[in-house]
């Protein structure tokens, strides 16, 4: 079907004895924007120790981009994969996610999607050793075999992390140039 174009349906019974009521649903299919990893959303790091703002996101309509990697010995299937990318502000952030349904897969990795750095089962991914500066992508699937529906498939996904701060033993009380 052909976005904005017009479709005629046709309805009929065969037996005019009683009124029928009936529904009819339309429903979008199509992949989300960032079906694939070249596509990922741009995530900003909040610099706090928790999520302040968090994007939404959904699985409807989602394909598989690639092989799934083992995870902590969990191995999934990913057949609704979406990705997010950010820009790292610490070199530890935290990938968090919030659903209320399923059984879902963080994963990290480098900008172009050949290094898997981290991965996580669940709602939580710690990173470590990232190069501040530097985009990371950040998968999300779930490790369902079923396609989820529209609802079951919604979530919201943040990244945060404050700085590291090394402070001086060696201070007098003085400011430091």
């Amino acid at each position: 079907l052909t976005s904005g174009d017009t479709y005629l349906v046709r309805l009929f019974m065969d037996d005019f004895s009683t009124a029928v009521n009936y529904s009819l649903c339309l429903t979008d299919n199509s992949p989300p924007t960032n079906d694939e990893w070249a596509q990922a959303i741009m995530l900003v790091q909040d610099a706090s120790d928790w999520c302040e703002s968090s994007t939404t996101g959904t699985f409807a309509g989602a394909t598989n981009s690639q092989a799934v990697a083992d995870c902590d010995g969990q191995l999934a299937s990913a057949n609704d994969d979406v990705w997010y990318q950010f820009i790292a502000a610490t070199e530890t952030p935290i990938i968090e996610l919030e659903y209320l349904w399923g059984d879902y897969r963080l994963e990290l990795f480098t900008a172009d999607a050949s290094t898997l750095l981290a991965c996580a089962q669940g709602g939580v991914l710690t990173a470590s050793g990232l190069s501040v500066g530097t985009i990371y992508l950040i998968r999300v699937f779930s490790a369902s075999d079923q396609p989820l529906s529209a609802v079951e498939g919604q979530f919201s996904i943040c990244v945060y992390g404050l700085p590291s701060f090394t402070i001086s033993t060696q201070s007098n009380g003085s400011c430091l140039p």
